[in-house]
């Protein structure tokens, strides 16, 4: 269960979770990691790099979803 899971764990899925499937909609961003999510440890892979990961996901799918619907639509930040 997501319970058992560490913070970093949660957050992880939370941030990889951020964009929608259903191409009728179009995606949303992920969301930022919470403020407590970073353990300050110098991780290889912190939580922000993650979600700096799927933010850069985020715009791609974005893109890619304007272009299906023609809908020029800013990514949000």
């Amino acid at each position: 269960s997501r319970r058992s899971q560490p913070p970093a764990r949660r957050s992880t899925l939370r941030v990889m979770t951020g964009t929608a499937t259903d191409d009728a909609r179009m995606p949303s961003p992920p969301e930022p990691p919470e403020p407590g999510d970073c353990c300050q440890g110098g991780c290889e892979r912190c939580v922000y790099d993650l979600y700096a990961d799927a933010m850069d996901r985020y715009r791609d799918a974005l893109r890619a979803w304007q272009a299906r619907h023609d809908a020029p639509v800013r990514p949000q930040s």
